[in-house]
């Protein structure tokens, strides 16, 4: 059995929030759009391998978060993609009969309906999965023994060093693969942090103008150069500057990260205890981000339009996060003192507490 069937987000029925953030994406190695059904159900075997290539290119690709197949959208570049919807949907355990009859190994994804804005659109799911995954014969346009994975927005094939990597990158025993897991996340979340605010010429301490994503260490030194050893201050983030939309995209990344650090203490929480620093620091980072997700859920509630700005209070908050994260990430990097039960890496003197906004009243 794999350890990663453990992971089941792809079984959890997508929210609003997370769509819309989808609908705002451009394709890319997580997320593709499709205006129009698959042609699965009697369809000649040529018009059926599209589904089934897309699916083992999702699967295959070196990602950290689930991937996405938005069908009945058209991408629009630059701007919300449109939907258009659909008349059928693809039954999901036909789906699974259909690509496990054909593949080297059982592939992880889900097909899910959903209902917006007075159409319905379908969606694949496609978690993070062992790899590689690929077709044990030919079929319609899906070559045998050949692993397909996403470059870029496309579909290509994957050169032997990519294979190769695909193994070594297979999960290791559940501990060590937890951990990984948790440290890949979190690092993707600070870097998603950096990005948004490197990429915005209205920023306190303003990092740049390129909306370039920056490697980890550049997202960590940027992220602890923002603190300095201090608190944050709340007016150097005047309302205005960001929408929902926008930051909560940016929370999205903090939310995985709690939902694995959720996953991580009720699949394995017993065998944590002998690590008491890490697993303090895991049971401290899902009750920061969970705090913050009341705040977020707070926003939802009393926004009319995604567009509209938010408090200041907001990015303050959402950095608040980002260092915390960083804390983190450095207790999951400090193997030799997470093993010691009485150390912890993690000091709550040094940490930015959360704002509340005038404007919006007290969130909690």
């Amino acid at each position: 059995m794999t350890m990663f069937s453990q992971d089941r987000s792809s079984d959890m029925p997508i929210d609003k929030e997370t769509l819309e953030t989808l609908l705002n994406m451009e394709e890319g190695p997580t997320l593709d759009f499709k205006r129009e059904q698959y042609r699965f159900i009697g369809a000649a075997d040529f018009d059926k391998s599209e589904l089934l290539k897309d699916i083992l290119a999702f699967a295959n690709t070196h990602r950290y978060r689930t991937a996405y197949i938005l069908i009945g959208v058209e991408e629009v570049t630059g701007d919300r993609s449109k939907v258009i919807g659909v008349r059928d949907h693809l039954e999901d355990a036909s789906l699974h009969q259909f690509v496990t009859g054909k593949t080297n190994k059982p592939v992880e994804f889900s097909y899910q309906a959903y209902q917006i804005e007075d159409a319905e659109i379908g969606i694949l799911s496609i978690p993070i999965q062992t790899r590689p995954v690929y077709a044990l014969s030919k079929y319609g346009k899906v070559d045998p023994n050949t692993v397909y994975m996403r470059d870029g927005s496309s579909t290509g094939r994957a050169s032997p060093d990519e294979i190769a990597a695909m193994g070594r990158d297979n999960p290791p025993p559940l501990i060590e693969w937890s951990i990984n897991r948790l440290r890949n996340t979190a690092k993707n979340a600070i870097m998603t942090t950096a990005q948004q605010w490197q990429g915005h010429p209205a920023r306190h301490r303003e990092y740049g103008t390129d909306s370039k994503r920056p490697k980890y260490p550049e997202a960590r030194e940027w992220m602890l150069g923002m603190v300095e050893g201090r608190h944050f201050n709340p007016t150097d983030y005047p309302a205005g500057l960001d929408s929902y939309g926008s930051l909560h995209w940016v929370f999205r990344g903090f939310e995985e990260l709690g939902q694995y650090c959720t996953q991580t203490i009720r699949t394995i929480g017993p065998s944590l205890i002998q690590f008491g620093a890490l697993m303090r620091a895991i049971v401290e980072m899902e009750s920061c981000i969970d705090f913050e997700r009341q705040v977020w859920e707070g926003f939802r509630l009393r926004m009319d339009d995604p567009n509209d700005p938010l408090p200041g209070e907001a990015s303050y908050n959402l950095l608040s996060v980002a260092f915390r994260t960083v804390l983190f990430v450095d207790v999951l990097d400090d193997e030799d003192h997470y093993r010691d039960p009485d150390h912890s890496t993690l000091d709550p003197s040094h940490w930015p507490v959360f704002r509340q906004s005038e404007k919006w009243g007290a969130w909690r």
